[in-house]
Order: C-alpha cells, then sequence, then structure tokens
C-alpha cells in the first residue's frame, strides 16, 4: 500500500504543479498539494492512534471537498469534458477524490488493534493471538 500512496502523491503533486502554472484559481492547486502530503503522510511506518484519528478525519474532509469540486461543476460540463481545454482541473479534483480512498484506508487500518500488533511484533507479521495458537497445536 506504500507504493500505491507513493504514486498517488507523485501524480497529486504533478496535478498541483499543473494547477500552479494553468490558469486554475489558487485554492485548487493547493487542495491538491494537501491531498499529495496527506498520501505522503500515510506512507509512514508508525503513526500513533491519536495522529492516525485526526489525519483520518482530515482525508475524508479532503476526499469530500475534492468531489464536491467536480460535481458543483457537472452541470456546466459538456458531454465531452475530458476534450476540453480547462479539463485537467476537473479530472485532477475527480482523481484525488478517488485516491483519497487508500489513503483513508491506511489511517482507519493504524486504529485497529491488529495493525499495531503487526508492526509491534519483531518475531512474526502475524498478530499475536495467531502466533499463540501455532505455537499451542
Amino acid at each position: 500500500m506504500r507504493y500505491v500512496n507513493g504514486i498517488i502523491a507523485f501524480v497529486l503533486l504533478a496535478f498541483a504543479v499543473v494547477g500552479f502554472v494553468g490558469p486554475a484559481e489558487i485554492h485548487l492547486p493547493l487542495s491538491l498539494f494537501a491531498g499529495a502530503i496527506l498520501a505522503l503522510l500515510s506512507m509512514q511506518r508508525f503513526i500513533g492512534l491519536m495522529t492516525a484519528r485526526a489525519l483520518a478525519v482530515t482525508t475524508v474532509v479532503a476526499m469530500f471537498f475534492f468531489f464536491a469540486g467536480f460535481f458543483k461543476h457537472c452541470p456546466a460540463l459538456s458531454a465531452e469534458w475530458y476534450l476540453e481545454d480547462h479539463s485537467l482541473d476537473f479530472i485532477g479534483l475527480l482523481f484525488a477524490g478517488f485516491a483519497m480512498i487508500p489513503v483513508l484506508s491506511v489511517f482507519s487500518c493504524w486504529m485497529k488493534a491488529e495493525c499495531h500488533m503487526r508492526v509491534s511484533s519483531k518475531s512474526s507479521v502475524l498478530p499475536h493471538s495467531h502466533t499463540r495458537k501455532h505455537q499451542i497445536g
């Protein structure tokens, strides 16, 4: 999942750079840059529980912001909106909305006990309860 979120961060950074160069409003590239930061933060090996909660809430807000930004402009878009000159902004918003789903899954995994046990156990990748069962039987 780290590689997927790394690719997401790279693509969101590319959309943000193109947005800064192009005629986009300033909040669009900044929000894409924030989404890239969230994707980069999800690549960490260990995140504390409270930090994971805060980042999960931030990711959900970002995801709804990206989808709302795209769907706000939908009624004005033509049937072949993706071929128009200004379509890169809308493609970036749509991609960013869907890209926040795997980022959110990492943060929500950190809030579960099983992920913490996997990281904390040095000898096994499985949670302790599974390793004990194999040692007994």
